[in-house]
């Protein structure tokens, strides 16, 4: 599925989230390695941070595998990619995240704000499951 430039930082205990940042770094994990994680610790949910522009078909292919996989929404994608995304895995498993400071939030909101999607799908991308991510940390 190709590479990804992260840093990954490990929950690890009692469920709680494992969360890899990508960044400019030389790449530390492949989309194969995020898969194998997937896959070998189902109840484990694993958060993609803020993907690259051009990672849709890797993210959906994960997505669509291992419903323990979440990823932030990329702020420079496609047009309607938002909403594509949404009706193929499902608004529940898509972050909102800004990058904040190094990216202004407003594009990410305005994405989400103007997206042709119902209330409830705009509301999970936008806090909801996230919300419910943290509540299953212990």
């Amino acid at each position: 599925m190709g590479s990804v430039n992260c840093r990954h930082q490990d929950g690890g205990k009692a469920g709680r989230p494992s969360r890899a940042h990508v960044s400019s770094l030389i790449p530390q994990a492949s989309y194969d390695d995020i898969e194998t994680i997937c896959r070998s610790f189902p109840d484990l949910p694993i958060v993609l941070l803020q993907p690259p522009y051009n990672s849709q078909q890797a993210l959906l292919t994960l997505a669509q595998r291992h419903k323990n996989f979440y990823f932030s929404m990329p702020i420079y994608g496609l047009f309607r990619e938002l909403e594509n995304t949404a009706r193929m895995i499902g608004a529940d498993r898509m972050l909102f995240g800004s990058n904040m400071p190094v990216h202004d939030p407003s594009l990410g909101i305005g994405m989400i704000l103007y997206a042709e999607l119902n209330d409830r799908d705009k509301q999970l991308m936008a806090g909801g499951n996230l919300a419910r991510l943290l509540e299953s940390v212990q």
